[in-house]
């Protein structure tokens, strides 16, 4: 078997098993050796596939948005054509639902929150889809305000879902998403007729179709 195929697989079980021991002892419990005991793989060859076990977090992180976006791609009528802020839209309510939705994953991901350094190294990749926000919508913003806008954007999503978390307030994951969403559009300075017509779409568009299977953990 190619090496390259054998480095596949075993991603794919390094993967596998933080997802179960994330979802089964939280973040902060959860090992290293643990990991690599699960996977079959010496403690010693971890860090030829990762740093960290926060690299793995970053990974999973990633790869529910990736899916999020695969499965709109593919159940999104072939008439419709999403701009980047409408697909990320339509995304983040299935990624918070998703994530929202699992006593164990609100746990996880409430760690993961906690640990800011983790939790602005996972929405790196979302910055890159900010910038085409600005693209699609013709926006005047300049590359050093998206930097700004962007972070104030990660900072009001994190404290929002923390104080969800929290039980501060008793609404939803759809409420809450769309709640982040236009104060998103706010940060851009998108049209709020605009956002408010996009999050009804991404609304009626979750409550149609069934993405259950789409996975944080396990």
């Amino acid at each position: 078997m190619p090496k390259y195929t054998k480095g596949y697989e075993m991603k794919h079980k390094i993967i596998n098993a933080a997802k179960q021991l994330f979802y089964e002892k939280g973040l902060s419990s959860t090992k290293i050796i643990d990991i690599c005991r699960l996977a079959g793989l010496k403690d010693s060859n971890f860090k030829y596939y990762y740093e960290s076990k926060f690299d793995l977090a970053n990974e999973i992180s990633a790869s529910l948005l990736i899916k999020t976006y695969r499965f709109i791609d593919s159940n999104m009528d072939r008439s419709v054509i999403l701009d980047s802020y409408q697909k990320n839209l339509t995304s983040g309510m299935m990624y918070y639902s998703i994530i929202l939705s699992d006593e164990k994953n609100i746990s996880y991901y409430h760690e993961i929150l906690k640990q800011k350094s983790v939790y602005s190294i996972m929405h790196k990749n979302v910055r890159r889809i900010y910038k085409r926000f600005a693209v699609d919508l013709n926006l005047d913003i300049s590359i050093d305000d998206l930097k700004y806008i962007s972070a104030a954007d990660l900072g009001i999503r994190r404290e929002l879902l923390l104080e969800y978390i929290d039980k501060e307030y008793d609404i939803t994951p759809y409420e809450l998403t769309s709640k982040i969403y236009t104060l998103t559009g706010r940060l851009f300075k998108i049209d709020e007729n605009l956002t408010a017509e996009y999050i009804n779409n991404a609304l009626k568009f979750v409550h149609a179709h069934n993405f259950s299977h789409i996975k944080l953990l396990i």
